[in-house]
């Protein structure tokens, strides 16, 4: 699950037809986030995924999506994911004793998806679209 919160917060993928390869990539910085590009690093021996698997969780940024699957198990997995996903694409902000985060993404079945997620796992929600940017911003709070 941890994998997967990074690959939508920071990762795409791409099938070249003719080759019949599949290329998937997370961006992260070394320099910004040293930790972060470890932890991803240590994940990759575990995963045992086959990599054309990677078109259910859409291609770019605008197609981003988590399939049903995913959506349905427990809470404490799906925590995983989110927290993983704040990792990676995610800002944290604090008022007085409540902990808010802020995630943006281009994609509205991402957003709704998220939205979802959030909701199962007990948090305080809200989604506001900025037509300037077509960034979809959600704002929760995690109870």
């Amino acid at each position: 699950m941890r994998y997967v919160g990074y690959y939508l917060s920071e990762g795409y993928s791409v099938y070249n037809e003719s080759t019949r390869q599949y290329k998937v990539s997370i961006s992260q910085s070394p320099v910004v986030n040293a930790g972060i590009c470890d932890e991803i690093d240590d994940l990759m021996p575990d995963l045992g995924i086959d990599y054309s698997r990677y078109e259910w969780f859409g291609h770019n940024s605008y197609d981003k999506k988590i399939p049903s699957f995913i959506k349905n198990m427990s809470p404490s997995n799906l925590m995983i994911l989110i927290e993983a996903f704040n990792n990676g694409d995610a800002s944290k902000y604090q008022y007085k004793t409540t902990n808010a985060v802020h995630i943006g993404t281009t994609s509205e079945q991402l957003a709704d998806d998220l939205l979802e997620i959030l909701f199962k796992c007990g948090c305080l929600l809200l989604k506001a679209s900025m037509a300037k940017k077509g960034l979809i911003s959600i704002w929760f709070i995690v109870t």
